[in-house]
């Protein structure tokens, strides 16, 4: 037997705490950005009616190899969000992208940059010619080459440079883009990012948005000195291409799925590039277990001061 209990309806009752029980407080805040207080916005909604509704609630995702690690992981990000996919492993044999007028994926997901890079000339344009017809997004995530030696690339198909191998600090996604919906701005991630598959984004193009900003470090075998420590420069770890130059919007991830934030990244990615078709629902609730609390052991049963908390710290 259980309780469900929706968060919406909930509201503080004072009069039943006891006195001088103060709830537990998060250790970190989320509202702050170098010290400036950020606005305090709704989540954006990503729904469009007009292209909402020529796209089907399926996500097709393309990629290198069936055991890659990356590629398990953006199929078990998939099912946790409960959004239907379909992986391919081979991308000469890519599977129909139309039914009776209406596209049957509404974003399209390469688990590498360059599997789409090295897809032949015909598949390479059927998928643009989809993506651009039916407002289809793509999300691409970034591996570094083989070759050590190869430290930047100039992707001419997009318009931007690739700087591969790279260390990064204090990573902090923009507080102004549009497609945060569910993940929450404002917090930094202090830890440092050794050089282990990250990339960065260098453009000028008006049609770019980073998504997250980083501080570039000084490559493990340099000394750290205030001169190496000069190149400590702002550099973009994911960029949004929003179409402007041919039609596609894009988003560009600078490392794989390794990154935990990439999870809810992704997630509001994929909302964003589907026009809402596929998007997580804000409602949240709490279920109770009443068993817990009249059946559970001496010692672990639940009280009335800790349901209050329970319900403090999901709101």
């Amino acid at each position: 037997m259980a309780y469900t209990h929706h968060q919406q309806n909930w509201k503080t009752r004072t009069e039943r705490k006891k006195p001088g029980v103060v709830p537990p407080m998060p250790s970190t805040t989320c509202d702050q950005l170098h010290n400036r207080q950020l606005t305090n916005k709704s989540p954006n909604d990503h729904f469009n009616a007009t292209c909402n509704q020529r796209i089907s609630k399926k996500v097709l995702i393309i990629i290198e190899s069936p055991y890659s690690r990356n590629a398990k992981n953006i199929a078990y990000a998939m099912e946790s969000a409960r959004f239907q996919y379909k992986v391919v492993s081979d991308s000469r044999t890519l599977p129909t992208l139309t039914h009776m007028n209406k596209g049957r994926f509404g974003v399209i997901i390469f688990e590498t940059m360059n599997i789409y890079l090295t897809l032949d000339q015909w598949s390479r344009q059927l998928i643009d010619k989809y993506c651009r017809e039916y407002g289809v997004g793509m999300i691409f995530f970034m591996k570094g080459p083989s070759e050590d030696e190869l430290q930047m690339e100039k992707i001419g198909d997009f318009g931007f440079t690739v700087q591969y191998n790279m260390g990064l600090k204090e990573y902090k996604l923009n507080p102004n883009s549009q497609v945060w919906r569910i993940t929450k701005p404002g917090e930094i991630v202090g830890e440092t990012f050794q050089e282990e598959g990250w990339a960065v984004f260098h453009t000028n193009h008006s049609t770019f948005e980073p998504l997250a900003y980083a501080t570039q470090t000084a490559a493990f075998y340099e000394d750290y000195d205030p001169v190496v420590v000069s190149k400590n420069r702002t550099v973009y770890p994911a960029v949004l291409d929003r179409g402007l130059n041919d039609g596609i919007r894009r988003v560009f991830f600078g490392q794989d799925f390794s990154f935990w934030l990439h999870s809810l990244m992704l997630i509001d990615s994929i909302s964003y590039l589907s026009y809402g078709k596929l998007s997580l629902s804000l409602e949240r609730y709490i279920q109770i277990d009443i068993d817990d609390i009249f059946v559970a052991a001496v010692g672990t049963r639940m009280k009335a001061d800790d349901v209050v908390v329970s319900i403090f710290l999901q709101s």
